[in-house]
């Protein structure tokens, strides 16, 4: 297991004093929620309670400047025996515990944990989106309509209130920010950092054109 005190240690040793203050306050707030008993080490949670006190935000956390801060966290959960991420299947647990296991440096171990882990989450929420919009969106090719630069994207069904709010979420502003993603003038999803297309040109604006249909 991690030490969260040792990685807490060779993080400040290499940083500056504005970092070392960060790294205090995500060390802190890690140290309350095993205290009081809590397994919830998410970032959203950490960088939710870090933001109140002046810490790094959850996105800075998650950006790629924030590897001593998820490595930090993922040293506490695992130490603790709380949960970085969300659950997942046995089957990809015990895959990445064995790879894990593989690691000896404590530094590099925890922050792998965290890679594995947001690996899933993403592909979790991409496989979402496919089925949601494979599922409720067909383009009318009817001979009575005539060609249009653009194909006109109908609905086959009507959208439940949660697949609605689903959807609506899944190209918020703040689901964006949270995974690190953004929208192009082409209407492709990309990933900010790497650049990086998650859906081709098109994607967001027929998610919300989807949307607006549902308002009418």
């Amino acid at each position: 297991m991690n030490d969260p005190g040792y990685l807490l240690d060779q993080f400040k040793a290499r940083s500056n004093a504005r970092k070392q203050r960060s790294l205090q306050i995500i060390d802190a707030i890690c140290r309350e929620q095993h205290e009081r008993g809590s397994p919830d080490f998410t970032i959203a949670t950490v960088g939710k309670l870090s933001t109140q006190r002046g810490g790094p935000t959850s996105q800075a956390i998650r950006n790629k400047s924030g590897v001593d801060y998820r490595a930090l966290i993922a040293g506490w959960a695992e130490h603790t025996g709380g949960m970085p991420k969300r659950p997942v299947s046995n089957k990809a647990s015990s895959g990445d515990e064995a790879l894990l296991k593989r690691i000896a440096d404590p530094v590099i171990r925890a922050e792998v944990g965290f890679l594995l882990a947001e690996t899933r989450k993403l592909r979790g929420q991409v496989r979402l989106l496919q089925q949601t919009v494979q599922h409720h969106i067909v383009i009318d090719q009817r001979h009575t309509v005539p060609p249009r630069p653009d194909a006109e994207v109908l609905l086959a069904t009507d959208l439940s209130d949660l697949e609605r709010d689903a959807l609506a979420h899944a190209i918020s502003e703040g689901c964006l920010a949270e995974n690190g993603w953004k929208v192009d003038r082409r209407g492709a999803l990309v990933d900010a950092t790497s650049g990086r297309r998650v859906f081709k040109n098109g994607f967001i604006t027929a998610l919300r054109k989807v949307l607006a249909q549902q308002k009418t």
